[in-house]
């Protein structure tokens, strides 16, 4: 048995929490716990981007067209033939121009949105190929300006300040239900959704549809967390106390997040946990059993086992009862690291400003997105449903491919198993 796991049933212990009753199979749930797992997705908000208010230029030119005279020969207008045969516009003639203005807006890469707009151009009467081109070049330079603008916002202070400093808030949160799997696309469903609340231009607010915006998110996670992962890591830290710990994680007195991020409650067991989740991680990669790079997948995987653990009861019931597992690591942290003698007595909680604040608020909204769902919604693809039983079976097979692996890794360690934990 793992120290993680020791530390778990110790967990289980105090909650009297038995094993998670699965659906269906007739175990009888815990009394006084309820008798149904609430398995509804929450709906989801409203559209994801922005939408384009349609200039005038069409109008202007339909109208161009409707009010153009009868054509002059030789001073005097033309006798006008019957409609049969000055009726252009027939339904062979509009196919024509719709399938032309589909191939156009596939060789400029136009997006679905303005493809529809240049196709209604095409079913107007009286439009040409050429006017069709030129709109298709003028909605392939309006989406050329907003990639263009949205790309040197990224590389601005005032998105370092307010989106990259928000992906810091997030990954040190005590509360936040992932690290990786899934914390993009629904950190990106968050900014379209609230552009307002991250402090984004509007004159950038349709960039945040375009994929590089998304990848640029991905690849700030990802060096985000690699730079908390080298900390928990580091032969200093492992000697710290669990607050100079903290205090290395949220950023020196030089740092934006500094003077943003205060030391809360959560955080105090959820660093804690990290800490040990490392250290055990690393003793399994060194047997060959595990890479490095699945640290953080490894992170959430077990987050999920904990959540599932003790999905069977409501809140508030339910934090407190997972806040257990933490605050048993931080009693063990605090029983090997000790603060240095004449350190001043640290608080368990300081005053959190109103950015932090709307930083957990935002924690809680996103921890209610269903991962497949807003997956979905970013990639502008469709997920069928699953059935329940299919999800039981992924999850227990997972747990137990964890639990084998540390197991094996455990088996072929020389020394004593370090079950042990302290006492709360």
């Amino acid at each position: 048995m793992g120290l993680l796991d020791g530390i778990k049933s110790r967990a289980a212990e105090i909650n009297k929490t038995p094993a998670r009753p699965r659906p269906g199979n007739g175990t009888p749930v815990q009394s006084g716990a309820p008798s149904a797992v609430n398995w509804d997705i929450p709906e989801t908000p409203g559209p994801l981007s922005v939408q384009r208010a349609s200039g005038p230029l069409f109008g202007v030119a339909a109208a161009a067209v409707a009010v153009t005279p009868a054509p002059f020969v030789g001073g005097r207008p033309l006798k006008r033939r019957r409609q049969s045969e000055t009726d252009l516009w027939t339904p062979r003639k509009q196919k024509k121009h719709v399938d032309y203005a589909e191939k156009v807006a596939e060789e400029y890469s136009l997006d679905s949105e303005q493809t529809a707009e240049l196709i209604q151009v095409a079913e107007a009467p009286s439009f040409y190929d050429g006017f069709i081109l030129f709109a298709a070049q003028m909605k392939r330079q309006d989406i050329d300006r907003t990639v263009w603008m949205g790309e040197m916002w990224l590389q601005s202070d005032d998105f370092k300040s307010h989106i990259q400093d928000a992906l810091s808030g997030y990954l040190l949160d005590g509360n936040v239900s992932a690290y990786k799997g899934g914390l993009t696309d629904r950190f990106v469903r968050h900014v379209r959704t609230k552009p307002s609340g991250y402090c984004v231009p509007k004159h950038v607010w349709g960039f945040l549809a375009n994929h590089k915006f998304r990848s640029h998110i991905s690849n700030v996670l990802s060096g985000l967390r690699s730079e908390i992962k080298g900390k928990l890591g580091s032969k200093e830290n492992r000697k710290n106390d669990i607050y100079t710990l903290l205090q290395s994680l949220i950023g020196g007195t030089n740092t934006r997040t500094h003077s943003k991020i205060a030391i809360t409650p959560q955080m105090w067991g959820r660093v804690a946990w990290l800490y040990y989740a490392l250290e055990e991680h690393e003793k399994i990669v060194k047997k060959g059993k595990k890479k490095d790079k699945d640290f953080w997948d490894d992170v959430d995987a077990e987050l999920r086992d904990i959540r599932y653990q003790y999905s069977i009861y409501d809140e508030p019931v339910k934090s407190q009862k997972i806040s257990v597992y933490f605050n048993l690591c931080l009693e063990k942290h605090k029983a090997e690291k000790k603060p240095k003698k004449g350190a001043k007595p640290i608080p368990d909680s300081f005053p959190i400003s109103s950015w932090q604040r709307q930083l957990q608020a935002a924690i809680e909204e996103m921890n209610d997105y269903d991962v497949s769902e807003t997956t979905a919604l970013i990639q502008g693809t469709s997920v069928g449903d699953r059935p329940l039983e299919d999800i039981d079976a992924d999850i227990e097979a997972e747990r137990a491919e964890r639990a084998a692996c540390r197991n094996r890794a455990e088996g072929e360690d020389e020394g004593q198993p370090e079950g042990g934990i302290a006492n709360a």
